[in-house]
């Protein structure tokens, strides 16, 4: 497993591309999700239903939580399991599809890029829910849409990742081009990785 302190979201053993929109958070030079709490003293009902909540790390991936994976089962209620579980709304949500990430594209979230997740991914109607996310790019759009370039190449830098004009409406386009192992590399060096604990 990679991640930790890497950087790269964990993958087991391809990551998965996807689009996300973001706040900004200028102070800290972070993009900061949509559900989680404003202000510096966010409600108790606000920080149970924002999951993951903050500002996304720099040097490390995020990772998904559950207050319902967190809690003891009830008499005759089933285990959770892992993060995220198939009967559960838990996990990063990343969408593929463009209406959905322009639905959430707003002043109040003028910030698009493209995650890497990895880790247990559970495809979606409209994406993904992941176990773990990293912003793998952001996206140059529309200034009109957006924050000015210049802020948007500033908080890339502040990632270690690339300020990309999009060029494609498939999070899967920019594997390559954010510096991402595509899929014949990361399989051929998943297989090198079976045959050396083989031997």
């Amino acid at each position: 497993m990679t991640g930790g302190n890497t950087g790269k979201a964990p993958d087991f053993p391809q990551t998965r591309l996807a689009l996300r929109s973001w706040r900004l958070d200028r102070a800290a030079m972070m993009v900061r999700s949509l559900n989680a709490p404003a202000g510096s003293k966010p409600s108790w009902i606000a920080k149970a239903m924002a999951s993951p909540a903050g500002n996304w790390p720099y040097a490390k991936p995020l990772e998904a939580s559950c207050t319902y994976a967190a809690r003891k089962p009830k008499d005759g209620e089933e285990e959770h399991g892992p993060v995220p579980a198939k009967d559960c709304t838990c996990g990063v949500y990343a969408t593929t599809d463009l209406e959905v990430i322009n639905s959430y594209l707003s002043g109040g979230a003028p910030i698009l890029g493209v995650v890497e997740l990895g880790g247990r991914v559970i495809p979606a109607t409209q994406g993904y829910r992941a176990q773990y996310a990293r912003v793998a790019a952001i996206l140059l759009i529309d200034e009109a849409l957006t924050e000015p370039h210049h802020l948007l190449r500033e908080l890339a830098e502040a990632y270690r990742v690339p300020a990309l004009v999009p060029h494609s409406t498939d999070p899967e386009n920019y594997r390559e081009i954010a510096g991402l192992p595509t899929v014949g590399a990361e399989a051929e060096a998943y297989l090198r990785a079976i045959e050396g604990d083989a031997a």
